[in-house]
């Protein structure tokens, strides 16, 4: 034995091909939601950008249940770019209008959502905040703004769960079927240093504990221990040392479907799988009876699988391909 295995019981609530899916929150929330998407589930994935501590998580999702959108005091302008203190810079443009234009248009999908969802995957990363000393506003992203205007503090275990548990109110009241799926991201924060990291890891990994035991319809997905008290090793990291490989997040890819997949819906993975490294083969002769044979046999998987996912885009490119 060189390694100690963390074995996750199958979860009784199960995810499936034609699910909607909202993910948002830190790192893992993109890994999870891009994996779900490049796998035809039908997921929205981190619309706000990456947002690491869990008020401005609940904070924007509670906006966007509501029908609202972010405060205009919280738009600032650096460096000719304007951003929002509530939202990531993967949300920011050179023009202030086209900028509300595009938050509109993500809220207003948030909102369509999280009314028709059946999972809410989401992700926290740090408890560690940092407020506005001029109105005391907490901020998502502080986007460069010099730290002198900021107070830093640890959230404590009671606000999480005050503002999750409101907006988790709200969110039965317009959705009472959809489930979530809470992750704390494994993903360390080294400027805050590993002291402090700890600290705050263990303060939310806390709160989603507390979360989960009180709600049947939250669900507690240990991407956190796997990374750290399964794999456990330096290998199983990027080259910054803080990230998940490519090898880690596959493991963790694994553990999440055969935790949350209906056997039917692993079998539809695995075949859309293999029709995937069909549709990345790359010809030398196009035009040659053995390769237009492969393509009609690709066409004739696609529409085999068609009665379960969207494929109407690849079966197109694959039959513009025919000679």
């Amino acid at each position: 034995m060189f390694r100690t295995e963390l074995k996750i019981d199958p979860s009784p609530t199960k995810v499936a091909i034609d699910n909607k899916i909202l993910t948002v929150g830190s790192c893992f929330a993109n890994s999870i939601g891009t994996r779900l998407s490049v796998n035809k589930f039908q997921s929205i994935v981190n619309p706000f950008g990456i947002l690491f501590n869990p008020i401005s998580i609940v904070k924007n999702l509670t906006i966007a249940l509501d029908g609202n959108l972010p405060e205009d005091g919280g738009y600032l302008e650096m460096e000719g770019i304007h951003c929002h203190y509530d939202l990531h810079s993967d949300l920011s443009s050179s023009s202030i209008n086209q900028l509300k234009t595009l938050v509109n248009q993500v809220f207003t999908n948030v909102n369509r959502q999280l009314s028709e969802a059946n999972f809410l995957i989401i992700t926290f990363g740090t408890a560690i905040i940092y407020e506005r000393v001029s109105n005391g506003e907490l901020v998502a992203n502080c986007h460069k703004v010099p730290a002198g205007e900021f107070r830093r503090r640890l959230l404590t275990q009671k606000e999480i769960l005050a503002a999750f548990e409101a907006f988790q109110l709200k969110l039965v009241e317009k959705n009472p079927e959809i489930n979530i799926i809470l992750t704390v991201s494994p993903v360390r924060h080294l400027k805050e240093t590993l002291v402090d990291n700890s600290v705050s890891k263990s303060t939310l990994r806390l709160a989603a504990n507390t979360l989960t035991q009180n709600n049947e319809k939250i669900h507690y997905f240990p991407a956190y221990e796997l990374l750290l008290d399964d794999l456990r090793d330096y290998r199983f990291y990027a080259d910054d040392m803080l990230h998940p490989s490519v090898a880690a997040e596959d493991y963790i890819w694994n553990k999440f479907s055969v935790t949350f997949f209906e056997d039917e819906t692993s079998n539809l993975v695995a075949r859309w799988n293999k029709i995937q490294k069909a549709l990345s083969h790359k010809a030398f002769h196009p035009e040659s009876e053995a390769h237009q044979n492969f393509l009609r046999a690709t066409i004739n998987e696609l529409e085999n699988i068609s009665a379960y996912m969207d494929v109407s885009k690849e079966i197109e490119n694959i039959s513009s391909q025919l000679k």
